[in-house]
């Protein structure tokens, strides 16, 4: 029998941009390697209002309108729970498009009755990647008006999702049951799970007629030493380069890091690159260099000599590296500064707040920074 999977996370108000972005399919480029941008029009969404809005917004609106506390909410607080529901691709395969709907609306309506329609702001199910799976995005507000997703979503709450929801799901008639209860099982971000199961699929599968020595003219056959380095290049530097690209999918995530450490007064540089570059002259030969390529350019070069040095030296030895990295800069920068605008636009970060509270305005652009930053990283720098 399936096992039902149920995820709970948290999101902060400054995340929900990027959250948006990801599961709105707001992006042809994403760091999942798993969707099939052919098939996202596959995907559904069961909340029927506010679906031009973008989640912040819903959020925001959602919290306005419920929160009855004193204190001021804060943007870098948590603003949803977010609740990944889905099984095994064998358990999707034997339903019809109406028994999975039926599926996903359960869950859906399970999470409605327990924390208000009103609070459920999205609910996406996703088709275009390897199992069908509903995003949940809740407002976590209480019934007396705070605003507190460490109540509603405590460690025993969680675990009675568990139980719940396989029981409403079998007596709708789908053949579905709990996971392991108390299985010790250490959670993985998504990412980081796809990584690890493509790295074990790493492996060599040689074709015997490869193994045999190839003739040089009538009678001189291919000595050992030279099958080995031709099994070398044609086999295990494909296998090497495979395994950097899955590793460099994962594109970990520094944002909480970064907002963490600007809250504390020590943001960090972007590399060691960056912090060498600043001790230089401007009139350097470095700086002529950078100034060429831009920040993200250089951070682009750093990532192809590392990672990409097939096409780095494709680039390099046709003389179009420095256009190249040029190019992905200016789209870097461009991108960076058209998501700033929106999240300071979406999050209501004006030049009245700055007038009224400069140092709150600095902390929530000094987030948005972060936030946009990685998306960039994730989209062009990394990709």
């Amino acid at each position: 029998m399936s096992k039902l999977v149920c995820n709970v996370g948290k999101s902060k108000g400054v995340q929900l941009y990027g959250m948006d972005i990801h599961i709105q399919r707001k992006t042809d480029n994403h760091s999942n390697k798993d969707i099939d941008l052919s098939r996202k029009d596959l995907n559904y969404e069961l909340v029927t209002e506010h679906q031009n809005e973008h989640y912040y917004t819903r959020a925001k609106n959602r919290i306005e309108q419920g929160y009855t506390g004193k204190k001021k909410i804060r943007k870098d607080g948590v603003w949803t729970a977010n609740i990944i529901i889905s099984s095994d691709s064998e358990f999707f395969k034997k339903l019809t498009p109406e028994q999975e709907r039926e599926f996903f609306k359960t869950a859906y309506d399970f999470y409605c009755e327990k924390y208000g329609k009103e609070n459920v702001i999205s609910a996406m199910v996703h088709k275009d990647e390897t199992t069908p799976h509903l995003h949940l995005l809740i407002v976590p507000l209480t019934k007396d008006g705070r605003l507190c997703a460490k109540e509603l979503f405590d460690r025993e709450t969680i675990r009675s999702f568990h139980d719940t929801i396989p029981k409403l799901l079998q007596q709708r008639g789908f053949d579905i049951e709990r996971g392991k209860k108390n299985a010790n099982v250490k959670r993985m971000e998504t990412d980081e799970f796809k990584r690890i199961r493509e790295q074990n699929k790493l492996s060599i599968s040689i074709n015997p007629n490869d193994v045999e020595p190839q003739k040089d003219g009538l009678f001189k056959k291919e000595p050992p030493e030279e099958i080995a380095q031709r099994l070398t290049q044609k086999y295990v530097k494909a296998l090497i380069h495979k395994a950097l690209k899955i590793y460099m999918c994962t594109n970990l995530r520094f944002a909480d890091q970064r907002v963490q450490q600007i809250k504390n007064g020590r943001r960090p540089p972007f590399t060691f690159f960056h912090l060498h570059f600043q001790s230089r002259p401007r009139g350097s030969k470095l700086h002529y260099i950078l100034g060429r390529i831009g920040i993200w350019g250089q951070r682009h070069l750093d990532y192809l000599k590392q990672y990409r040095k097939v096409t780095y030296t494709n680039l390099l030895t046709s003389g179009r590296l420095n256009a190249y990295l040029a190019d992905i800069n200016r789209q870097a920068q461009e991108r960076f500064e058209r998501l700033i605008e929106g999240m300071k636009q979406a999050q209501g970060i004006t030049e009245q707040l700055k007038a009224e509270n400069a140092l709150e305005w600095t902390g929530c652009l000094n987030n948005i920074r972060a936030c946009a930053r990685e998306i960039v990283e994730k989209e062009i720098i990394f990709a």
